[in-house]
């Protein structure tokens, strides 16, 4: 009996056909999910930043008007603050209906310092004869929240005005 020779086979077959393309297409999906990820980690890491930025520039303009202060109002319900400057006072307000935080200086309209994003911002009376203004500003956009406190100093307070 002979033996016939079978002929040279340098193609894939069907199974490794498979077996490749199915290791293909987990090599795709998995690049898609880190890809997905990144870019929620980033979007998220921009969110905070946002955020920061946002309560830091809404802190440094009451600081500069707390330090340049003589006399430090609380309003009746504590959701602002009024600060009596040489250059006349300047009003600071926390609207929750609208979660705003603004302000309004003597003679002039009310502006926006922090637009919708505020949570909670509350002020205090502190220091010794109430020379200092803490403020706490909690700070909201999505699921990425932020928390600010400062203390600051009057540095024209005239102990008993």
């Amino acid at each position: 009996m002979r033996k016939t020779k079978s002929p040279n086979r340098t193609g894939l077959t069907l199974v490794e056909l498979v077996v490749a393309l199915a290791a293909a297409v987990m090599v795709i999906f998995a690049t898609a999910i880190m890809l997905v990820a990144g870019e929620k980690s980033w979007d998220r890491s921009m969110q905070l930043a946002n955020l920061r930025r946002d309560a830091a520039n809404a802190m440094l303009e009451m600081k500069r008007a707390m330090r340049s202060g003589s006399l430090a109002e609380l309003d009746t319900d504590d959701e602002g603050v009024t600060i009596h400057t040489p250059g006349g006072w300047v009003h600071y307000w926390f609207d929750p209906g609208t979660n705003d935080l603004i302000y309004q200086l003597e003679g002039g309209d009310p502006q926006m310092l922090l637009d919708g994003t505020a949570q909670s911002v509350d002020f205090e009376l502190a220091g010794t004869a109430n020379n200092a203004v803490s403020v706490k500003i909690q700070l909201q956009d999505g699921d990425c929240q932020v928390q600010f406190s400062t203390t600051t100093m009057m540095r024209n307070h005239v102990a008993g005005t």
